[in-house]
């Protein structure tokens, strides 16, 4: 009886077999980078870097490959750089300069990634500020800000000196750029001047990231 029901019933179908991640590389780097994440104090920092560089590499490497998804990925990079925090732990400034080095070499339009990065960038900035607005002062007891009090506090400080300006020069600075859009909104920094603010220095800070590099190997190659 155990042989009979342990055999298939006629007509079953078997479970399909999992197919294999295509990116085997990306797999591994994103397996290994998401325990940096989780488990931060059980890696030693050389470890950490040498991670980074790993994650770097894999995500070059698949815009290399796969060069029409440049602008889908440089959004994504841009919206994790701009939004509350993950600034610290995504390079995404160092991939996105890589990836306006590939665009030049292959001679695709730069313009396109320049704008999927600056939309990203704002829409990043802006989510973080509306999470500030909505949360208030309870950020500071709130997972990742109350592991920071230093680094709020000094935000707090820049943002009371330059306000508006303060917003617009964010973008640019990865530190204040982790803190500063949340800050806005604890302040209740009205919607508008943010937004001009946080818009202009998104794209401003795009273009700034991938166009010299992109122009540079232009240049270099004689394109």
């Amino acid at each position: 009886m155990g042989v009979a029901s342990s055999l298939p019933r006629p007509g079953a179908r078997s479970a399909p077999a999992k197919k294999p991640f295509p990116f085997p590389r990306i797999q591994a780097t994103i397996v290994r980078y998401a325990g940096v994440i989780r488990h931060p104090q059980t890696i030693f920092w050389s470890d950490k870097k040498r991670v980074m560089e790993q994650y770097v590499d894999a995500v070059v490497e698949f815009v290399r490959a796969n060069e029409a998804w440049a602008a889908p990925i440089a959004f994504l990079l841009a919206l994790g750089e701009s939004l509350a925090f993950i600034s610290l732990i995504l390079p995404s400034t160092v991939i996105l300069v890589a990836i306006g080095g590939l665009l030049g070499a292959s001679g695709i339009d730069v313009w396109a990634v320049v704008f999927a990065a600056g939309l990203g960038g704002s829409i990043g900035y802006a989510t973080s500020y509306w999470i500030g607005l909505y949360f208030k002062d309870q950020i500071n007891g709130m997972w990742p800000f109350r592991n920071y009090p230093a680094m709020m506090h000094h935000g707090e400080d820049f943002f009371e000196r330059y306000g508006v300006f303060g917003v617009f020069l964010g973008h640019f600075f990865g530190p204040i750029r982790a803190v500063i859009p949340v800050i806005a909104g604890m302040y209740s920094m009205p919607q508008i001047p943010f937004q001009i603010a946080n818009v202009t220095s998104a794209f401003l800070w795009a273009g700034g990231v991938i166009a010299p590099s992109f122009f540079g190997i232009k240049w270099l190659l004689g394109h």
